[in-house]
């Protein structure tokens, strides 16, 4: 969300920049000046439209931080790369397992949380038998 606001905001100062060069220009003829007059409302308009869609996208950043507030491990879980270290067997069954129910809506949550979320690395070994503790405490 943060991203697509900053471009939102570059794509507002370089409209501004092409407005004011506009602006400066100084017209030959009275068509021109029409086209100049067209030219400036029209950035103005695109400007105007792009500020709302900055002002709804930061609105809906802010609620989603403030519900977010009371919930530590929803903030952390959002802002932190999970490295996944899978043995070439385990991943092979995970995109096994994945392409069999690519149809199904129910795994695409899972699916895009897998391909955002996560950054995983396939070592040559045999897979753990286990999941050892440590790897699923919360204070690490």
């Amino acid at each position: 969300a943060l991203q697509g606001l900053k471009s939102i905001l570059v794509q507002i100062a370089s409209l501004q920049l092409r407005k004011e060069e506009v602006s400066h220009a100084q017209p030959k003829d009275a068509t021109q000046q029409q086209q100049q007059k067209s030219k400036i409302q029209e950035y103005n308009q695109t400007i105007a439209l792009l500020q709302q869609k900055h002002n709804e996208l930061s609105k809906r950043a802010s609620q989603a931080f403030d519900r977010m507030y009371e919930f530590p491990f929803l903030r952390r879980a959002r802002a932190v790369r999970w490295q996944l270290t899978l043995s070439v067997q385990s991943y092979g069954l995970l995109c096994q397992f994945l392409n069999q129910h690519s149809m199904q809506t129910s795994l695409l949550s899972m699916s895009t949380l897998l391909q955002t979320k996560c950054e995983m690395h396939v070592e040559q070994r045999d897979p753990m038998p286990m999941t050892p503790a440590i790897l699923l405490d919360d204070n690490r």
